[in-house]
């Protein structure tokens, strides 16, 4: 159960997976690096040895589709990630909902270009448990409101 587990939350992290700088990325496809680059973010996972190596058919696939070379940066978080895109030190990112919503916000250019799902025809979606003791009291999400909540990252809703 716990490898489903991962695979659904790995699959929602990215349910807004790649998202592009808007005009920074469509109008100076060079903005980041210099040259025919674009650079692709992403935040490593608790499961991930080798973050770069497992964008690797993402990345050969976005180099040939794009014609331009793509340069991995393993940020340490969200709020890294969005930054880095705001400042147009960054092109392409793989998001997940939260931070998304987060950097639209700060930026209204930030374009989501792709979406991961189960099936092809399938909406992108993402579900989130909330989970608590048993002696909480909790027993809905209303129950959440006014408690502390703890997240891995406050930029995150998988963690």
């Amino acid at each position: 159960m716990i490898p489903t587990l991962r695979r659904a939350a790995v699959a929602c992290a990215a349910a807004l997976a790649l998202t592009a700088c808007g005009e920074s990325a469509v109008g100076s496809p060079a903005s980041s690096a210099g040259g025919d680059t674009l650079v692709f973010a992403s935040i490593p996972s608790e499961e991930s040895t080798s973050l770069q190596q497992s964008y690797a058919p993402v990345l050969a696939m976005l180099e040939r589709e794009t014609g331009t070379t793509i340069e991995f940066q393993n940020a340490t978080d969200y709020a890294a990630v969005i930054e880095g895109m705001r400042a147009g030190q960054i092109d392409i990112a793989l998001l997940g909902p939260f931070p998304y919503v987060l950097a639209k916000g700060q930026d209204p250019g930030i374009t989501p270009v792709a979406a991961v799902v189960d099936a092809p025809g399938d909406q992108p979606g993402y579900q989130l448990y909330g989970i608590a003791g048993a002696d909480s009291g909790i027993t809905d999400l209303a129950g959440f409101a006014g408690r502390s909540v703890c997240f891995v990252d406050p930029n995150s809703t998988s963690g």
